[in-house]
This record gives C-alpha cells, structure tokens and sequence, in this order.
C-alpha cells in the first residue's frame, strides 16, 4: 500500500491520545501540519486532555487536533474517527497499572481489545497504513535470546530454538501480569500483520517496540506510576530504586519513528521495529543515571541504584550497563532518523517535571535516600528512612496484586468469556 504523503492527503486518527506516547504522537503529527483525530476516553477530563487542545494553538503550526471519545473494548467506537483518516496510530494499551486491573485484564486490553479496532478500520475504506504501539517486551521478555533484533520474539525458547515456552499459555498468563503483556503484545501484533496481509492491498500494518522511554512530559497526568518517566521523577525526589538497566529511547523518537513509518515508501506489512539506544551510552544503570542528572542539577540531593546485601542492608550500586543487548538500527537504516542523545532525554524529562512542580528538588548531593522500605504484601507506599515515596511504585501493582490462583483451564475460558462479552470472534 503506497505511503501517506502527507497531510493533504486527509486527517489521521491516535488511539490512546491523552497518554504519554500517544500525546507526542499527536503532537509530533500536528507539527508535521496533520489534522488529528485524537481518541481519548473522556473528553472532560480536562487534567487529560488540555494539553492536546493547546496543540491548536501553536505558533507556525498548520495541524489541528480534535477530540474524539471512543472505548476500544465497544464495537463501533471508533467508526467516526476512522472515516476518512488516512492513517490510524494504535496507542491505546492496558498495562495494569489501572485500579482493579488483573493479568487477563491486560492481555484483552490488547488481543481482543484489537478485533474491535481493527473492524472500525476496515470499515473505514481509508486507512491505508496502521501503526501499532507494542513493547519490547514481544521481543525479549525473559531474556532468551541475545542479541535482540527485529526478528526476536519473546516467546522464543532460545536463539536456536523458536518453539514458544513452556509459561506461553492462557492458564499462565490469567496469574501473570508480565507474561500477559508480553503475550498480548507478540498476539496482537501478529492479529495486525494477518489481517494487513489478508486486506489485499487496502492496508498495511507495522509495530514498534519501544524498551525504556524517557523524555518531556507534556502533563502533570503523565506522571503515573510505572511509567518509566516517573521513575525518573523518584530519582530527582531523592528516592533511589533497586538498581536496573536502562535502554533509552527519547518518547519524540518514538513518535518520530511513526511519522516515518507513515510517509516511507521503503516499509512493507509486518516490519517491526525496535526502539532502544543506539550505543553503549543509552544502556545505563540507575547509578549513571544519577549522575547525567546529578551533572545537570549540581548540589542537589539525586536518587541512585541500589542492591540489597544478603543481611538486609541497602548499598548504593556502581554497575554500569555495558554493551546493549538490543541497539536501534532499522529506524536509522531504513527510516533516516537521527536519534537524541540518551542523556539529553533524561535531562528534558527532569526539567519537564521541575517546571510542572512534580519533584521536590532535595539541597545537598547527598541528601537522598539510600534504603528502600516496602509495605507489607506489597500493597501501599514504597518509602524509606527520609520518608520520601515512590511514584513509580505507586500503592503496588494493581494487575499483580489483584492476580488469582492458578487453575488449570481457567485461562482459556476466561479469554472466551470476555471475546463473547465484547462481541468479537478470536
């Protein structure tokens, strides 16, 4: 299907506007001088969405953006948005980081959620190219395989042997939220290249698998809990997490790399995309995180890594990341972007939350916290010896909290449960 040559072909459509990815996408499109349809839940939610109505109002700026409520779990919710629009951005996503969240929850906020999502673009007669949000996590989950590419997917025993892992199932993934993303996403996005294949040329459908994204908020509402982006808001806090690795990608790259997508002529149904660092320098620990911050805000009191010692004492970490076990590639190759320092995103997602009054800017590098306090059965705030509590962790994980017991078959039936509820046919 020919590429979108730009915006007088028509408007275009986003799923999941008012998030964090979705609002740069919107942004980034509205730039580019598209008329954008952005679908959100609640248009009245004015603290979600009045960021996107100031895109209207940006000087040089040939774009528009108007709202439009839509439900991906209601059939039909996005016939209107969909008419007409050359191009659908597929953001939308469950996470379970929503009260009363469980892991099925999260698996059909994605591969049943779809089915209803994808009739409404079919539907349309317009669409030509769908550009669906997934996540890293359908491509290295678990860790098997090393290095990552394009051609990696999570549910690969090995590098060498691609039959799914013995976890891959429905039972497993009703009593765990993490194989449940990573599932619903490598499901999903399947579903997306078989029915782009199966359209004959009416449309074509790409995924894009983004790993750590940092980089500006544009609202206070985008400072959620598990959002990688409000993890570093902990660390300006001056509370400081387990230590972990970091594969940066700025959000206005992952938006970047859509518009491309959209507009290329070199793209074809199915190609993926992974959207990580580019070199070593982007594969960062919590500990040199700290310090592109703690160089960018001297004197004041930044949050690190840390590792628990076996005698329950918490050390501060000095691990570096290393070489990359994925490392972005196709979106330079292929798409042309030029992608933006690591350490510019994390200074441009701290400086975003300063200016929002999100973080509470700590006098004196070394007064963070240094030990981590977690609430009994994980369910309330992760704090420490000064008191400060963690965003990021929020009150617990809803989907893993609220996670049942594991009964053999429960899984299968409870996926056709929620199809025949919704009115879709897996």
């Amino acid at each position: 299907m020919p590429s979108i040559t730009g915006p007088s072909e028509g408007p275009v459509a986003v799923t999941g506007a008012a998030g964090y990815i979705g609002s740069h996408v919107v942004l980034k499109l509205v730039q580019a001088g598209y008329d954008v349809r952005a679908c959100v839940r609640n248009a009245l939610d004015h603290e979600k969405v009045a960021h996107l109505n100031q895109m209207n109002h940006i000087e040089g700026c040939n774009g528009s953006v108007t709202l439009y409520e839509a439900d991906m779990t209601i059939p039909g919710a996005y016939n209107e948005a969909f008419s007409g629009a050359t191009c659908v951005f597929h953001v939308a996503a469950e996470m379970g980081n929503l009260p009363g969240s469980t892991p099925m929850k999260v698996y059909e906020g994605g591969r049943v959620a779809i089915v209803p999502v994808m009739d409404s673009v079919k539907k349309s007669g317009s669409v030509r190219r769908f550009i669906f949000t997934s996540s890293f996590a359908a491509v290295g989950h678990g860790g098997r395989t090393r290095p990552f590419t394009e051609d990696s997917w999570a549910y690969f025993t090995s590098s060498d042997d691609h039959t799914p892992h013995e976890n891959w199932t429905m039972d497993v993934v009703r009593v765990n939220r993490d194989i449940a993303y990573s599932m619903t996403k490598v499901d999903t996005e399947n579903y997306c290249y078989e029915e782009g294949e199966k359209s004959g040329g009416q449309f074509d459908c790409f995924g894009i698998m983004p790993w750590t994204v940092v980089g500006p908020v544009l609202c206070a509402r985008h400072n959620i809990q598990f959002g990688w982006q409000s993890m570093v808001g902990d660390l300006m806090n001056g509370f400081s997490h387990r230590d972990m690795n970091y594969n940066i990608i700025d959000v206005r790259d992952v938006a970047e790399a859509q518009l491309r997508i959209a507009e290329s002529d070199a793209v074809s149904n199915g190609d993926r995309y992974n959207l990580v660092c580019h070199g070593d320098d982007g594969f960062i620990t919590l500990a040199e995180v700290k310090q592109v911050l703690q160089a960018h805000f001297p004197g004041k009191g930044i949050g690190t890594g840390l590792h628990q010692k076996k005698s329950g004492k918490w050390v501060e970490s000095s691990n570096s990341g290393g070489t990359p076990p994925a490392v972005l590639e196709k979106c330079i190759t292929q798409l042309g972007m030029t992608p933006i320092p690591p350490a510019q995103s994390l200074i441009d997602n701290a400086e975003s939350l300063v200016s929002m009054g999100l973080v509470n800017l700590r006098e004196g590098e070394d007064n963070f916290q240094k030990d981590m306090i977690s609430p009994p059965g994980g369910k309330g705030k992760t704090s420490g010896s000064l008191g400060i509590e963690s965003t990021w962790l929020g009150d617990g994980y809803p989907a893993g909290l609220n996670a049942p017991e594991f009964e053999e078959g429960a899984g299968e039936r409870e996926l056709n449960e929620a199809a025949k509820r919704i009115g879709v046919k897996l």
